[in-house]
């Protein structure tokens, strides 16, 4: 049971980071295309913030499901993929729709 509220709130968590990570992505290929026209363009379509988010959703994960769910370290990375499998899965059929 506490590794499927473990998986389960990580894939609703990573759901909502997402849609969030492709709004900034969005957001950031527009402010590149415009700063484009006649420069050779040098910025990274990834937004520093979207990878230190997820870098550190992951980690937080990681360390709640050990300390609070007291899941074992195997545990703990099987419901991360667990959560990642089930949060891109929702994410991509809540697009579908």
């Amino acid at each position: 049971m506490r590794f499927l509220t473990s998986s389960s709130l990580f894939a609703i968590a990573l759901w909502f980071f997402l849609g969030w990570s492709k709004k900034q992505t969005e957001e950031r290929l527009d402010r590149i295309q415009k700063a484009a026209f006649n420069t050779p363009g040098v910025e990274s379509p990834l937004p520093a913030s979207v990878i230190m988010v997820g870098l550190g959703g992951v980690g937080v994960h990681f360390l709640l499901a050990k300390r609070l769910f007291g899941l074992k370290t195997f545990q703990s990375i099987v419901s991360v993929v667990v959560g990642v499998m089930v949060g891109t899965v929702l994410f991509i059929f809540s697009r579908m729709t």
